[in-house]
């Protein structure tokens, strides 16, 4: 539409200091509340796919919300753009975890880090500083 295409840099920029801050900040969270819960398995990892939705809130700002998180993504080639998505994933997911483990300063691609405590940090903390994090 014309307010998409001469929105003059506002879409782009929403993503930037929005949009995407507060997807970060659900996934963050989302993992924050569970990890005491999550059964730590030696040499091994889980990939959860979250699923979001945006929208506006009452002020007329994006709004992201969490519709669920799933502990088996799809990771199917349904249609052109999973199959780029899937594939980029799967090769970046070999980043990650073979590159990673020989060259702690590899590419991890479009992978981004995020400070989530482990369930035994979590643990370890006062309960104070546990309702701090989690805020």
């Amino acid at each position: 539409s014309d307010e998409v295409a001469g929105c003059g840099g506002f879409c782009e920029d929403a993503w930037e200091r929005q949009i995407w801050p507060s997807i970060e900040n659900v996934v963050s969270t989302t993992l924050r509340a569970v990890a005491p819960n999550v059964e730590n398995r030696e040499n091994s990892f889980q990939l959860y796919g979250f699923d979001v939705m945006v929208g506006e809130d009452e002020q007329k700002q994006p709004k992201v919300w969490l519709i669920e998180v799933n502990s088996a993504p799809a990771c199917a080639y349904s249609s052109p753009v999973s199959c780029a998505q899937t594939k980029q994933l799967m090769e970046d997911i070999a980043k990650l975890v073979v590159d990673r483990e020989e060259d702690p300063e590899a590419s991890i691609g479009y992978w981004q880090e995020l400070a989530v405590p482990s369930a035994a940090e979590l643990q370890r903390q006062p309960p104070q500083q546990q309702q701090q994090q989690q805020q």
